[in-house]
Parts: structure tokens; C-alpha cells; sequence
């Protein structure tokens, strides 16, 4: 159990209303976490958070709590869209408000569950390929010494001929 009194006394109401299960249910219905500890445990986010932080067997069955309720955080944007519906009387800002509460939805289910509602990898991530840097690097690789041959001092000439070209006239 908890040292801390206090913390001690929010697991005791979680498991009077149910158990972890019942708190965890409340996270895949798409509740935030905020509201599930004020209105619910009468506790602050961070308290609750500790709390579903305290083990790994329970922190495992927090993030698929999270990743289900990205699901029924999409859902709830499709029913913010549906309320607009062609024929009702609206205004502007009913439409820019709604807009507002879809995209927060989807923000929130894509940092929930990146595979289903994440953006697919931009290309900016991906390494850049052109012939010109191809060559660049088949010309940086030409020119690196080569490993198989020692280094060590430079060779004295023995022999050797001067040329000069004549310039024609």
C-alpha cells in the first residue's frame, strides 16, 4: 500500500467503486484523465497518474486503456460533426468551435495510438536520395586512403625528368 495517507485513501475509493477495472474503463471510454481524478476521486491528475504508475502490470493496462479510447475519442469527433447537420441553423462560429473540438479529438487519439491514427512516416524523415549525392559519395569513398596499404614515409625519388611544354606560336 501507499506510505502517503492520502493516496492510500484514492485506492480505497478506486476499489470501493470497483477496482482498477472500472477506472481503467472509464480511460477507454475516451474520459480524460483530468476530469476521471476531480469529478470521480476528488484527486489531482498527477495523484492518479502515480498511482496507475506504482507497477508495470498496471501501467501496461493503462497505455491499452489509452489506446482504445483513441478510438472512442474519434468517435466522439464524428458525433461533433453529425450534430451539423445540412438544413439546421448554425452559425460560423458553431462551425469553427466544432472544428476545433474534431481536430483537439484526433490530436489526442493519434498521441494515444500512433499505429491506427498516426501520420505515416513524412518524407522528410526518410534519407534523401539523388544521383548527385550518390556520386558524391562514390567519389568521397575513391578518394578515403585505402586501408590495405600502409602509411609510413613518403618513397625519395630516385629518377625523374622534368617536361615543359613549348607554346607554339
Amino acid at each position: 500500500m501507499a506510505a502517503n495517507p492520502f493516496m492510500h485513501s484514492i485506492i480505497r475509493k478506486i476499489r470501493a467503486e470497483g477496482g482498477y477495472q472500472v477506472l481503467l474503463g472509464k480511460i477507454a471510454d475516451g474520459r480524460a484523465l483530468t476530469r476521471i481524478a476531480l469529478d470521480d476521486y476528488q484527486c489531482s491528475r498527477h495523484t492518479l497518474y502515480k498511482i496507475l504508475h506504482r507497477n508495470k502490470k498496471l501501467w501496461d493496462l493503462f497505455l491499452a486503456a489509452r489506446r482504445e479510447s483513441a478510438m472512442a475519442l474519434a468517435e466522439q469527433g464524428l458525433d461533433i460533426v453529425d450534430r451539423l447537420k445540412p438544413g439546421s441553423i448554425f452559425t460560423r462560429e458553431d462551425v469553427a468551435a466544432a472544428k476545433i473540438q474534431v481536430e483537439q479529438r484526433m490530436a489526442m487519439a493519434k498521441a494515444f495510438d500512433r499505429e491506427t491514427f498516426g501520420d505515416p512516416t513524412p518524407a522528410s524523415a526518410l534519407p534523401a536520395l539523388s544521383i548527385g549525392s550518390l556520386y558524391l559519395q562514390v567519389l568521397q569513398k575513391a578518394n578515403a586512403p585505402s586501408k590495405a596499404l600502409p602509411s609510413g614515409p613518403a618513397l625519395p625519388v630516385k629518377e625523374a625528368e622534368i617536361v615543359q611544354e613549348e607554346a607554339h606560336a
